[in-house]
């Protein structure tokens, strides 16, 4: 009886612990190649040397930044960037809520910006459209980016220009706590 106390005990305890993990990881797949799944997963706390760090990890990247992006041009979309730089390799994940549909062949742009003296803009290419209608904006970079502290999201006109057009979502990217 003991022994098949025992058993379920650790069955249910088993059962919990993958119920735990599969809540806790999602899976985009609008914005990435077809052949591409991104997994997610929310924070991860790290020690190193006695001091503790919190990363966001998304399919194995650690991303040190993070940015609340708030709309800017009178809508009421929202967003969340992410960046981080690790061998050698910059990764941006950016993912966008409740954006209208450009028309007439406009499309969203990501932006990294460092503002100041050394001002640099970057575009990180065009948003994509999942098919849930939310948009993600995936980046990434042989060189450290991660002084760029701002991410804008502008609503671009295809027609030539590089450069940034409208405004639509912007964000500082801060050390994630």
């Amino acid at each position: 009886m003991k022994n098949r106390t025992l058993i379920i005990l650790l069955l249910l305890v088993f059962v919990a612990v993958v119920a735990y993990f599969l809540t806790r990881t999602q899976t985009l797949e609008g914005g990435v190649d077809v052949q591409t799944r991104v997994s997610v997963q929310d924070e991860v706390v790290q020690v190193d040397g006695g001091e503790v760090q919190t990363m966001v990890m998304i399919k194995g990247i650690v991303y040190q930044k993070k940015a609340s992006l708030k709309d800017v041009s009178g809508e009421s979309a929202t967003g969340t960037a992410k960046t981080g730089y690790a061998d050698g390799k910059f990764s941006l994940f950016a993912t966008f809520d409740d954006l209208p549909e450009p028309l007439n062949g406009d499309y969203y742009e990501g932006w990294v910006v460092r503002q100041g003296e050394n001002e640099s803009v970057i575009s990180t290419g065009r948003a994509e459209m999942a098919d849930d209608g939310t948009y993600t904006n995936i980046f990434s970079a042989p060189e450290d980016l991660t002084d760029h502290n701002l991410y804008v999201l502008t609503l671009e006109q295809d027609d030539g220009n590089e450069a940034p057009a409208g405004h639509v979502l912007e964000g500082t990217l801060n050390s994630i706590q």
